[in-house]
């Protein structure tokens, strides 16, 4: 039975990463079938500032749900790492795999908040490129600022 506990903070570290992952793959298999790029790779395919904003938001409902989830399963890998290590020292393989099952819960948190990020970042863009749209062609001009497809 320990054994089969000393598994389950991996095997939930992978189960959010697996969720993250079919999540995100969703959007992306709608966003390369709107954009018709079935040939190019996953993390190319949000190249506009709409489809990053759009990814960025998701990301960002994801984590709504997920957060606590994170913040739960990585309080009892510590918990867990901690009470091993006070217990069991020798146990070298089990502390190993609670420590990379935390750290693995944390960079799928970190991943979904740099997702969430470069959504802000797109969305700053988008409102730049609109407040350049409506300045007249001169301003755009004399300011040195082109719209690709308008000037």
């Amino acid at each position: 039975m320990t054994s089969d506990m000393t598994f389950f903070p991996l095997i939930a570290a992978i189960a959010l990463a697996g969720a993250f992952f079919i999540w995100t793959s969703f959007g992306l298999q709608r966003d390369r079938q709107a954009l018709k790029l079935e040939s190019v790779a996953p993390r190319t395919i949000a190249a506009s500032p709409e489809a990053r904003l759009d990814q960025g938001r998701r990301a960002e409902d994801a984590l709504k749900v997920l957060d606590d989830a994170f913040a739960v399963v990585t309080a009892e890998y510590m918990a867990r790492l901690t009470e091993i290590a006070a217990k069991e020292p020798w146990e070298g393989r089990k502390i190993t795999n609670l420590a990379m099952a935390a750290k693995i819960a944390g960079e799928v948190r970190g991943t979904i908040l740099a997702v969430v990020a470069d959504g802000k970042v797109a969305d700053e863009a988008i409102a730049r490129r609109r407040k350049i749209e409506r300045m007249s062609p001169e301003r755009r001009r004399v300011l040195g600022l082109a719209i690709p497809g308008i000037d």
